[in-house]
């Protein structure tokens, strides 16, 4: 049987948002390099920070 490593999970949104403002900025974003990847696409209203719900988007197709 196979077994997932924690890597290949991803990090729960209050660790990414390590300024506690409720979102996650490009900088903070950069610690995951799929999530830096992705941030242009997943930043679906263009301000620059993913919120809770655009992380959740990014966070189920990663699990």
């Amino acid at each position: 049987m196979a077994y997932r490593t924690r890597a290949l999970f991803p990090k729960p949104f209050e660790d990414l948002d390590t300024n506690g403002d409720g979102a996650i900025s490009k900088d903070e974003a950069a610690v995951d390099p799929p999530l830096a990847q992705a941030f242009g696409t997943l930043d679906t209203d263009a301000d620059g920070r993913l919120t809770p719900e655009e992380y959740a988007v990014y966070a189920q197709g990663q699990s």
